[in-house]
């Protein structure tokens, strides 16, 4: 029986029954999305219940890698961003769910006889994770009054390192294509929440004209209308339309694994096919920053294509013709519609749409404090929620000022080293996602973003573990 259900835990049905059931929560609590976001018990039910599955698997297995899967989904089940400490201390079941994990993990640590290991990037966490904590002396210079909130958010760094620690210590056989399908049907989640948000925009505007009207309304509105006297834009809860296109972007590399490396001629049309869609999505977001990331993200695409697909040219003559002839035909129409689209777009909108204040903004907090930064909450928005300056480098002088600063330089100097060791197909994979996370953060959402630190931070523990062997890509055509 524990061998059934840890082959079911391996296999691509058990992260696909994670994905349709974090959608069908995600969608039931759709109502509380909007203009006024209530709490809904439903979601903190679903993230019960992955909770509760993550503590089976800590007792059960001693290879904790399948309980990732649970981790980024619980994220994007959650469909009202206004969840506040009034709601959870209501669900006192919370507390007896977490207890009951934390038990779990104890439990884990002492019956697998687990050895501790700082691993290739610990040191480097570590040092991240103290520039978050002395960020804290910048909030208290400013005589600003204690509050939790502050404290939480500047635990962060030590939560990515407890991540990274957990999942270095406590797996010993290679996952890396186990997390590329994780967050494979994860973007597909994504991208089915994004379409559900755009068809009920669509039925409110439905007498605005035709299809096509509504789009371009959408798109130079950016997807924002009023509700009951509330100004909207596309939301799927957990993030907006700068968060869906910022983890499309990211997850693009993944898509292009899959592509390479299926065999079936279906899985490749499929694969494509996706990543089309995840494209088309990412376009409809408006993200800047997400548009940077997939200018990045086609350079990479070509620089692997080159590298990695070898195909006898003169054997596959006719089909090639063919294929790009087809290819050819699609993608001229599509680029001077793409082109028409930018023009337009650009025409009604500013690229940076105010990112110049911000990073205004940024570069004064940091000389105010150049050491330690003026804290996680140097400045905060209107619903109290701590600022973001849209940009990596500024936000982290900001934030955390030097000190931050050099720690994140010397997490990317252990990076560096690992991609250099490690190179080869699965490397180029990781390293791509980080590249447009990177990219995407010149405009838009930061590298700290806890889905993608989350993402990046076990693909970095895979990586580590991935024998040398298996790290090309397996199924190139040899000319």
């Amino acid at each position: 029986m524990k061998l059934k259900l840890e082959q079911f835990l391996q296999s691509k049905y058990y992260l696909i029954s994670v994905s349709i059931f974090t959608f069908l929560f995600w969608f039931i609590n759709i109502d509380s999305i909007g203009p006024k976001p209530y709490f809904d018990v439903l979601e903190l039910i679903g993230i019960s219940i992955f909770v509760l599955v993550m503590a089976m698997i800590l007792i059960l297995f001693k290879e904790t890698i399948y309980t990732f899967p649970l981790l980024p989904h619980a994220v994007i089940m959650l469909s009202n961003q206004d969840m506040g400490m009034e709601n959870l201390n209501e669900m006192w079941i919370l507390y007896v769910v977490i207890a009951i994990l934390i038990g779990a993990f104890i439990y884990h640590f002492i019956k697998f006889k687990i050895e501790f290991n700082f691993g290739k990037l610990g040191l480097g966490l570590s040092i991240l994770a103290g520039a978050y904590l002395l960020s804290i002396i910048g909030y208290l210079m400013d005589s600003k009054p204690f509050d939790m909130s502050i404290l939480m958010i500047s635990s962060m760094g030590l939560i990515y390192l407890a991540l990274y620690l957990f999942y270095r210590i406590t797996n010993e056989k290679p996952f890396l294509e186990y997390i590329f399908r994780t967050m494979l049907y994860l973007s597909i989640v994504v991208i089915l929440q994004t379409f559900t948000m755009m068809i009920f925009y669509y039925i409110d505007h439905l007498d605005y004209g035709s299809f096509i009207d509504i789009l371009k309304l959408a798109i130079d509105e950016r997807w924002g209308y009023e509700v009951d006297g509330f100004y909207v834009r596309l939301n799927v809860g957990w993030g907006v339309g700068n968060n869906i296109g910022g983890v499309l972007a990211m997850l693009l590399p993944i898509n292009m694994y899959f592509l390479f490396k299926d065999k079936k001629v279906l899985h490749k049309v499929l694969q494509f096919g996706l990543m089309l869609v995840s494209l088309v999505t990412i376009v409809l977001t408006t993200s800047r920053g997400a548009y940077l990331g997939v200018l990045a993200f086609g350079l990479i695409f070509l620089y692997a294509i080159f590298k990695y697909v070898k195909i006898d040219y003169r054997k596959y003559k006719k089909q090639l013709i063919i294929g790009g002839s087809i290819l050819l035909l699609i993608a001229i129409p599509l680029f001077i519609y793409m082109l028409d689209f930018f023009i337009g777009f650009m025409q009604t909108n500013s690229f940076l749409n105010g990112r110049e204040e911000d990073w205004t903004d940024a570069i004064k907090y940091f000389l105010e404090s150049p050491i330690f930064g003026k804290s996680w909450y140097s400045d905060v928005w209107e619903n109290n929620s701590f600022r973001s300056y849209h940009n990596t480098i500024l936000h982290t002088l900001a934030t955390m000022g030097l000190v931050g600063l050099l720690a994140l330089i010397y997490h990317h100097f252990e990076l560096v080293k690992l991609f250099i060791k490690k190179w080869g197909f699965k490397t180029l994979v990781v390293a791509g996602v980080l590249i447009v996370t990177h990219v995407h953060g010149l405009v838009d959402n930061t590298y700290y973003a806890p889905l993608h630190m989350f993402t990046l931070i076990v693909l970095y523990v895979g990586l580590e573990l991935e024998p040398k062997e298996t790290l090309d890509l397996e199924t190139k055509e040899q000319s």
